[in-house]
Formats: C-alpha cells, structure tokens, sequence
C-alpha cells in the first residue's frame, strides 16, 4: 500500500497504488507489479483500509508526503503489516508514469511491472539490448504494451531497470519471462 498524506488543512489523505513485491535469488527485492486482478485479492481490502488508517494518523501527527506499508500474507491471504516508510518508494514512479501516459483510470487498462536490476547476460551496450528486446519494446504493434528500459547507466556492467506494460498481470508476467530468455536470465 502506498499513500499520500497532504497537510491537514489542503484535505484528505489518499491511496496512490497497490502493488505486490518482486523478490529474485535469497530474497532480493527487486521490483513491483501493479494491476487490477490484486483488487480481488482477499489482502487487497483489509490492507486498503489499514492503510488509510495509518495515513489519517499521521496526518494528525503532522506528517505530510508519501509513505508506505510493507505487509506479508498469510496461506488464507491475511495481510499482516511489517513495516512503513515514510517517502517515495519503489513503484512511485511506476505509478505516476501510468497515471500521465494512460490515465488515473490506468489499472482498467494496463497491468505494469517495474523491475531494477535485470541481468542483461553478456549484452554490455544499450544498441545491443534494444536490439535482443526488439519485438518486446514499448509500443507493441501500436498498442500500449512493452518493455521500457527505465535504467541503463549499469549496462557496461550487465544491468539494466526496465518498466514492463501489459494488458493484465499475466500478460504482462509473460512479457518478462520472454524478456528474460532472451537475455538469457531467471528471475
């Protein structure tokens, strides 16, 4: 859960997005994925209003800016929180990408999973990797799917970030396995 707390006297605080965590190897974070099949999960309402709860909370503490809620679920999809943080967070950016390029509606139309770092194998230039990730770049076929390199300052070391768009979270998963073959990677 992320949320947007303003100054009391500016208004309400505010959900921004929701998003389930991407952990690779021994439990490296590395990633989010955001869509609208997780409002059907059981977490997904207990977790919203928890969220706001803590948000009206520190709203009266004086708190103004973003935070959000780590949370791990259990086998009957009971959120349980474990911690908060109070700032910008790791799908911030995915979220605010979707809201400008598809709209604040965008969860009925898109599914997006932010990923940072990916293994790029031995590609050690950004040609190289446009190249191999070709067909799967944003736009696909003119629609509003694809991979969107969002880091790649780490190329020469063999690292990159990327933004994944699909129509839903299981497309939007085979994107990145697809990716992830032709780099010849594993998540």
């Amino acid at each position: 859960f992320e949320g947007f707390v303003p100054p009391m006297h500016i208004g309400s605080p505010r959900m921004t997005y929701m998003s389930t965590q991407l952990f690779q190897d021994y439990g490296d974070f590395c990633g989010v994925i955001t869509s609208k099949e997780q409002q059907r999960e059981p977490w997904y309402a207990p977790l919203v209003e928890s969220g706001m709860t803590v948000a009206a909370k520190l709203q009266k503490m004086g708190y103004v800016g973003h935070f959000d809620i780590d949370a791990i679920v259990d086998d009957i999809g009971y959120p349980y929180l474990v911690e908060i943080n109070p700032r910008r967070t790791g799908g911030t950016h995915v979220h605010e990408f979707a809201n400008f390029v598809f709209g604040p509606d965008y969860l009925k139309h898109v599914a997006l999973l932010s990923q940072d770092p990916v293994s790029t194998g031995s590609i050690r230039t950004f040609d190289d990797l446009v190249r191999v990730l070709d067909e799967l770049l944003y736009p696909i076929d003119d629609l509003p799917y694809g991979i969107i390199p969002t880091v790649t300052s780490p190329i020469h070391k063999g690292e990159f970030g990327c933004l994944i768009v699909g129509s839903s979270e299981e497309k939007t998963l085979e994107m990145q396995s697809k990716m992830l073959t032709r780099l010849g990677g594993e998540l």
